[in-house]
């Protein structure tokens, strides 16, 4: 089931890259805060991806600068990792496959975006 949300992007986390059993990977982050609500709520969204795409998740920053109004659909999921004393713990995640510009900041010489580019992760 997948759950949609909009609000406007608040913050870039740096993305994070490396190599694992399947080759290369990327993991951009961003939070996307409610607007227009007496108590917005805010997400913590995660595009990740195998391959080298550092570069793509660079870009999608670039052309969603902080303010830039967005629809996210994601995946609410929780991912199971065993340490190495056989501990297990659990982490949230909210695995994004879409976004939609909804609209970008005056100051980044956008305007309505058309939410046409597809998302690379």
């Amino acid at each position: 089931m997948s759950i949609k949300v909009s609000g406007a992007i608040t913050q870039h986390l740096p993305t994070k890259s490396g190599s694992g059993q399947k080759g290369d990977w990327a993991n951009a982050s961003y939070i996307v805060k409610e607007q227009g609500v007496e108590h917005p709520q805010q997400w913590l969204f995660s595009m990740f991806k195998n391959g080298d795409y550092t570069k793509i998740a660079t870009e999608f920053s670039e052309k969603n600068p902080v303010g830039t109004l967005v629809e996210v659909e994601y995946n609410s999921k929780v991912r199971e990792w065993t340490n190495k004393q056989g501990q297990v713990q659990y982490f949230p995640e909210n695995s994004v496959w879409r976004v939609e510009t909804l609209s970008t900041p005056v100051s980044s010489g956008g305007g309505l975006g058309d939410g046409s580019d597809p998302l690379p992760f």
